[in-house]
């Protein structure tokens, strides 16, 4: 069997197609999140409130982006691990998708925790020791 990159470059494409799928939820998951404050705000009503629910779902869709991610680079490694040497592109990184993975995996869960801490009222400066 001759050398075949696409097989290679066709695992990557679904990576990324993961990746983008997961991006997607997790902004809406930030929006969603942010958008009982945005009401408040047109209504006119001061402070945060209760706003629970919107950031109960606003954090789960963000929280499950993020897991999306994970799971999409893992599955991807997984691929990239039994795919035969000859069948990957000479030269070219195999662990570049999984490297921008890990940061977005990383930043979703930031994000998460960014938005909880907002939610509570917490500064996070007040959370970093000096």
């Amino acid at each position: 069997m001759e050398p075949d990159p696409r097989i290679f470059f066709a695992a990557e494409r679904t990576l990324m197609a993961w990746m983008r799928t997961a991006v997607t939820l997790i902004a809406l998951g930030f929006m969603v999140s942010k958008f009982g404050t945005f009401l408040k705000l047109l209504a006119g009503q001061p402070g945060n409130g209760n706003l629970v629910f919107s950031l109960f779902i606003g954090v789960g869709l963000v929280l499950f982006g993020t897991l999306v991610i994970a799971m999409a680079a893992v599955q991807h490694r997984r691929f990239v691990q039994g795919t035969r040497v000859a069948d990957l592109p000479e030269g070219y990184s195999s662990a570049f998708g999984s490297w921008i993975a890990l940061c977005l995996t990383l930043m979703g869960v930031v994000l998460a925790l960014y938005l909880i801490f907002s939610a509570r009222g917490l500064n996070l400066n007040s959370a970093v020791v000096n």
